[in-house]
């Protein structure tokens, strides 16, 4: 059976019940559905059943030329509990506007559970108040089919609060209500002048946009307490200028995650503070831990702090956790294209982590390509949360235009937990760098304060055949160099060490008979972390193409005989062709070197400093040097 029950010419304020039954007999309608309130034109409203199906409700504007004239509401009526309510049709040439919710879905004081097949917009909705659509109330709100191909919009201006949205799930302090969606779709436009979408206490299966999601003073989406199982971008997320802190594209906070994120679209935030993001995951305010499984990027995400940012997150031992996240497509920012951080003073051992970063295409910042950074006060600091990488894959193109292309770093704003406690700290770690395409930097192209590498016999940076670090690579005296360095590539890797390195290294050049070569510009000398300290750390050198410019002494009690049994080399690589132009310093103001490894060495005593220092710097002499170094 299919009835179809108009109710035409609504031009007072009129509520209506339309219960599952198509009648309009008042005694009908103990099943009501939804209650249309409208002003200021004329609505036909009809519902068409088929059987026992609740059916749709549908509205059409039959106003003329006054169609943007209506102004009024449509919500949930007072359902039997867990009913199924009629699906909602708003259909193309309807608008409505209004101050207090167009679409409103249960109500703050009912505890109630009810499901809606689908929910379709193709006409216009505007609200100049309350957020557009609102679902609200305890109880259990599911929906099958959301779909928005006409617009949805809020217009309240003057108010960062999340009750002025274009589509808001509401929050519940006491978590005792859920909203479900089985497919969320929008090939439209959905608008705020503040925040646009928020999800509290939500999942959704599947999240699709192919329109616009548009913020024009805030955050498009902002997720809370919530899960989206796929979410799939081919459209437009965007923020304009906000004076807001923090604000963001997509903004994930306290026990939100998202299984799979692919963009193929496009998503910016390049206007508003300088903390503006593409796509975030931090709450400074309420703990709970915060993932996305799986972020794929081919299109392109652009902001002005990060287009992707993992930062701080509240409380101890929480994470902020992307597992993978994938790129071939293009991340941009005016800072760094991906930054990790965690100031640690808003929880113990809270850990801002991307397990692995995957790069085909390009990441790009005016500052810095990759940054994982640490930092905070020292009366705030905790010193012991933690900002890392697992492992970076990069086939693709990494660049830092005006600092580094991947940077390991202490957060100069807060350089004074350099010395928390009297430990510093090395909370911002890279398991391991692969390099089969561009790395670039003006500063290096990696730069380590802190520490790079997981395993001492484990290669931490590896230089494919395709790769090139153009910068090379700095570990800052800060930092720790926790494994190997291979270049298999056909270029020159420089490499600069003022750090700490492990108590064994080794450096391979692989390819040198295609131009693969590694340029050590400096490398501290120092002792062993073990062996009460007495002995050398030692690096082995394989492979041609390797020549030392500087080496400087940092170790105690050693003479030229243990620094020259330190480097050992394989059959392939020439210790004299690598010593041939070394020269040495050491960090003993006590003593001066002169000359070079092979033409000889002077050591200049300076009696004014430390007897005892001048005393072991003598054990250095000119012979030693030059027998050792030519055997």
């Amino acid at each position: 059976m299919n009835t179809k029950a108009p109710i035409n010419r609504i031009s007072a304020i009129t509520a209506l019940l339309l219960g599952v039954c198509a009648s309009s007999a008042a005694g009908e309608h103990n099943n009501p559905s939804w209650q249309v309130a409208v002003d200021g034109g004329n609505l036909s409203v009809s519902n068409t059943k088929h059987g026992s199906d609740p059916g749709i409700t549908t509205i059409i504007a039959n106003n003329g030329g006054s169609k943007n004239n209506l102004s009024g509401r449509i919500e949930t009526s007072n359902p039997p509990n867990n009913n199924t309510l009629s699906s909602l049709l708003i259909e193309n040439g309807t608008s409505i506007k209004g101050n207090n919710g167009l679409i409103v879905i249960g109500k703050d004081s009912q505890n109630q559970n009810y499901t809606i097949p689908t929910i379709t917009n193709q006409g216009t909705l505007t609200s100049e108040g309350q957020s557009t659509v609102f679902i609200t109330g305890q109880g259990n709100k599911t929906i099958t089919n959301f779909t928005n191909i006409g617009t949805i919009k809020n217009t309240k201006k003057g108010d960062n609060s999340n009750e002025n949205s274009a589509i808001r799930f509401n929050k519940d302090n006491n978590k005792q209500s859920t909203y479900s969606i089985t497919n969320f779709s929008n090939s439209g436009l959905i608008e705020s002048d503040k925040r646009t979408i928020v999800l509290y206490n939500t999942t959704i299966e599947n999240f699709t946009n192919d329109g616009t999601i548009h913020s024009n003073g805030h955050n498009a989406m902002d997720m809370k307490n919530s899960t989206i199982k796929t979410f799939i971008n081919k459209g437009l997320i965007t923020k304009r200028k906000s004076n807001s802190d923090f604000t963001k594209g997509l903004g994930l906070s306290s026990n939100a995650n998202i299984e799979t994120l692919i963009n193929n679209g496009t998503i910016l935030a390049e206007e508003g503070n300088w903390d503006s993001s593409g796509i975030e995951l931090q709450d400074f305010i309420d703990p709970g831990e915060i993932s996305i499984k799986t972020l794929e990027n081919t299109g392109l995400i652009k902001a002005r702090n990060a287009a992707v940012h993992v930062g701080p997150i509240k409380g101890e031992n929480n994470k902020n956790t992307i597992t993978l996240l994938k790129n071939s497509g293009t991340l941009m920012s005016q800072k760094s294209a991906i930054e990790l951080d965690n100031n640690s003073d808003v929880g113990e051992n809270a850990i801002s982590s991307i397990m692995t970063l995957q790069n085909s295409g390009v990441i790009q910042g005016h500052n810095n390509g990759v940054t994982v950074f640490f930092g905070c006060t020292i009366e705030q600091c905790h010193g012991d949360g933690k900002s890392s990488i697992d492992i970076i894959e990069n086939t693709g193109t990494i660049i830092g235009e005006t600092g580094v292309g991947i940077n390991i770093k202490i957060d100069k704003d807060h350089n004074d937990t350099q010395s928390f406690k009297g430990i510093k700290p090395t909370s911002m770690t890279i398991g391991q760098i692969k390099v089969d395409g561009l790395v670039q930097g003006k500063q290096a192209g990696i730069l380590n304060q802190g520490q790079l590498g997981s395993k001492e016999g484990e290669e931490a940076i590896i230089v494919g055949t395709n790769g090139r670090i153009q910068g090379g690579f700095k570990n800052d005296k800060d930092g720790i160099l926790q494994g190997d360095i291979t270049n298999n590539g056909k270029s020159e890797l420089a490499l600069d060490n003022k750090g700490k390195v492990s108590n064994n290294t080794v450096i391979t050049n692989s390819n040198s008979s295609n131009g693969g070569s590694i340029k050590i510009l400096d490398w501290k000398v120092e002792n062993q972390s073990n062996g009460g300290g007495q002995q050398i750390k030692t690096v082995q050198f394989k492979g041609e193409g390797i020549t030392v410019e500087k080496l400087t002494i940092n170790a105690q009690n050693a003479d030229v005989t243990q620094v020259a049994n330190a480097f050992t080399t394989d059959d392939n690589a020439n210790k004299a062709n690598i010593f041939a132009h070394t020269q040495i310093e050491s960090t003993d103001q006590s003593v001066k070197f002169t000359g070079d490894m092979l033409r000889g060495l002077v050591a200049n005593i300076d009696g004014s400093k430390t007897a005892a220092a001048a005393l072991n710097r003598t054990l250095i002499t000119t012979a030693t040097a030059r027998a050792t170094f030519l055997d």
